[in-house]
């Protein structure tokens, strides 16, 4: 197989310090990417229709994580390429694809982080300036835009010749030229890394840490408050704060290693990193899009319920199970007569809307 290098309209030399990858470690590659492709694009499309149909769960936070949901889901999208070159063994859609494939992914990439430093900055406005005007959906919608132009402005550069997009050393992925002695792109990748990994880090640090400060100081006067559901939403608040915590916890886990070989790429001698190490940060990336679903859906019982509730209910067998006993319940109750029946299903009613009353968000 042969590493080309982009220049031009064509793809005409030789990638240095190229990878070379065995055919059975670019079929692990793409097994793995596809996997990841199929289950990021299942649990996030699956959270962009949670929010959509319930209105209940249209507040701020869940707003940007809807929001990061698209980003996510468009990525797993993108990531079937990477899969198909890799069954390939080499890139197969040209400079104009790769161009594209290295935006799209740079923009995304960058619009997630951005994102999760705004989640934690609301969840650090909601719990120490819970009246303030920014913790309201108009304030919401444009920290969201904001986000999303930054993480474009970024993304565009390259393309107007601050560094540029080039193929990857395995020859099957495009992104950022990372493996660079040019002046102009070192500085392009200095001010990405310090301007949209490093001050994000600082932000999501401070605000959580400050967050975690101040649930300290309400639990020391808990006692003095009377209010039953002061104390829940308080509670609730905390819990949440944790799931997102998680969340960045994970997205950090899946981007600092790529980060830190980018860095080391540019400025230090990425040869002496084995071949398949080389590939591995790249992939640990793409493992954002499939964490952050998880994590925010299984840490919060509201939108987890809702969230069940618009996947295919054959994926799971609970809810096999739980529609094996609805069919049997629906038999027993049809030998009822009428008025049993509808006393069943009042009651059956009554149930679910006080049980759902009570339940709210995770608790």
């Amino acid at each position: 197989m042969t590493l080309n290098n982009l220049s031009g309209d064509s793809f005409n030399g030789t990638l240095a310090n190229s990878v070379h990858l065995t055919t059975t470690e670019h079929i692990v590659i793409a097994v793995i990417m596809l996997n990841l492709s199929f289950l990021g694009m299942v649990m996030n499309v699956g959270v962009i229709l949670t929010y959509i149909l319930n209105k209940e769960l249209q507040n701020s936070v869940n707003m940007f994580i809807a929001s990061l949901s698209v980003g996510d889901a468009l990525m797993s999208f993108l990531a079937v390429l990477v899969a198909v070159n890799n069954f390939a063994e080499e890139w197969l859609y040209g400079d104009a694809g790769c161009t594209f494939y290295a935006f799209s992914m740079t923009f995304l990439g960058l619009a997630a982080i951005n994102q999760m430093s705004a989640v934690a900055a609301d969840r650090y406005v909601v719990v120490t300036r819970p009246h303030s005007v920014l913790v309201e959906k108009p304030a919401a919608v444009t920290t969201i835009v904001i986000c999303w132009l930054a993480a474009g402005i970024w993304a565009v550069m390259p393309l107007v010749g601050w560094s540029s997009y080039q193929p990857e050393a395995d020859g099957t992925h495009c992104s950022i030229h990372w493996e660079t002695e040019d002046e102009n792109a070192r500085s392009y990748i200095i001010s990405l890394f310090v301007l949209e990994f490093f001050l994000p880090i600082v932000i999501i640090c401070f605000c959580y840490g400050n967050i975690f400060h101040k649930f300290k100081f309400i639990g020391t006067k808990v006692h003095n408050e009377k209010s039953t559901a002061y104390r829940r939403r308080k509670r609730v608040e905390r819990r949440l704060a944790k799931v997102i915590c998680l969340m960045i916890g994970c997205f950090l886990a899946s981007w600092t290693p790529y980060a830190v070989f980018s860095m080391w790429a540019a400025f230090g001698d990425v040869t002496s990193i084995p071949s398949l190490a080389r590939v591995v940060p790249a992939l640990l990336a793409k493992l954002s899009c499939v964490w952050d679903p998880i994590i925010y859906v299984g840490g919060n019982a509201h939108f987890r319920t809702h969230f069940v509730k618009y996947l295919p209910r054959m994926l799971t067998r609970k809810c096999i199970e739980e529609g094996e006993d609805q069919r049997r319940s629906d038999k027993s109750r049809s030998s009822l007569p009428v008025e049993e029946r509808k006393q069943c299903e009042l009651k059956e009613i009554i149930k679910e809307n006080g049980t759902q009353d009570l339940s709210g968000e995770d608790e």
